[in-house]
């Protein structure tokens, strides 16, 4: 499939989510050998689709500028409506998804930006905030990496939350979140232990995982780490993506402060100048970003 079509199946995926039935894709052998896509529809408990309908069609209309989400509901609603023997050919049974419960302490999530990376980030489960994203993936050795699709998360019955809170469970296990104050790499420290001294003056680097494990700024997103650091550090944070690897995190003046302004400037400018000296990949955000407490985090 080209590009707009694996939109389009990426959006088919998305619309499939607020149904009562299973979708899949199938790649099906015809009598001339050609693979042709179907759009297949299973009800729980089905060794084999119940239905599946031809994708062909809907992809020559979507070629021919037809809407894409008026599409994807018709071709989602061509398949539930028809029935087992109305298949348009048989399919062969879908494999099995590997066990959740097996896969749960495996899975890890990495942030990284949106901006540059919508087309892969469109295809893998994620949750956005602002021009930020996190993707769980699942890390089988030290050097192979699995990305989660839609796909195999619908398989399991899994919302997003539920997927999304497994993997950070997994995650406090094996790369739990730690700080550091700036220009004091020696001092870090679990972030998440009442008995780390915090300084309201002074920044500290956030980070998950070991000292060189990538994509460590995920840590910041862990279940109550920014809400630890405000309490310790007495108030509203700004938070700084200086790379995928890890966060700037310091205390933030109160809104009414006339410093604010004039501290979101520089933490900009400073990061938009960090951003010109790291490799593209490495890029996590070209915002600052606002912590407050009760209210979550914002464009700064």
């Amino acid at each position: 499939m080209n590009q707009k079509e694996q939109a389009f199946v990426s959006l088919l995926t998305d619309l499939a989510y607020f149904r009562k039935d299973r979708f899949r894709f199938l790649s099906i052998p015809d009598k001339d050998g050609q693979r042709r896509l179907f759009l297949a529809v299973w009800k729980p408990g089905d060794r084999c689709a119940r239905a599946a309908v031809s994708f062909a069609p809907y992809l020559a209309r979507l070629d021919a500028g037809e809407d894409d989400f008026i599409l994807a509901r018709a071709a989602l609603d061509a398949a539930e409506n028809l029935t087992g023997e109305e298949k348009t050919r048989p399919c062969p049974p879908p494999e099995d998804p590997p066990d959740f419960e097996n896969i749960r302490p495996l899975l890890r999530v990495l942030a990284m930006p949106v901006k540059g990376h919508e087309d892969f980030l469109s295809q893998n489960i994620h949750l956005r905030e602002l021009n930020l994203a996190l993707v769980p993936y699942i890390r089988r050795t030290e050097t192979e990496v699995a990305f989660f699709k839609n796909r195999a998360r619908l398989e399991w019955g899994l919302s997003r939350d539920a997927f999304m809170l497994a993997a950070f469970g997994a995650m406090q296990t094996a790369a739990p979140v730690s700080a550091a104050p700036l220009g004091k790499a020696e001092e870090t420290w679990d972030i998440l232990d009442s008995g780390a001294e915090w300084d309201p003056g002074m920044p500290y680097w956030v980070k998950a995982g070991k000292p060189d494990d990538p994509y460590g700024a995920v840590g910041v997103f862990y279940p109550g780490v920014l809400e630890t650091m405000a309490e310790n550090l007495g108030g509203s944070l700004f938070v700084v993506p200086a790379t995928v690897h890890r966060m700037l995190v310091l205390r933030a003046p109160d809104a009414d402060d006339d410093r604010m302004a004039d501290q979101k400037q520089d933490l900009t400018r400073f990061l938009k100048n960090a951003n010109g000296n790291i490799p593209e990949q490495a890029v996590l955000s070209d915002r600052v970003y606002l912590y407050q407490p009760g209210y979550g985090i914002r464009p700064a």
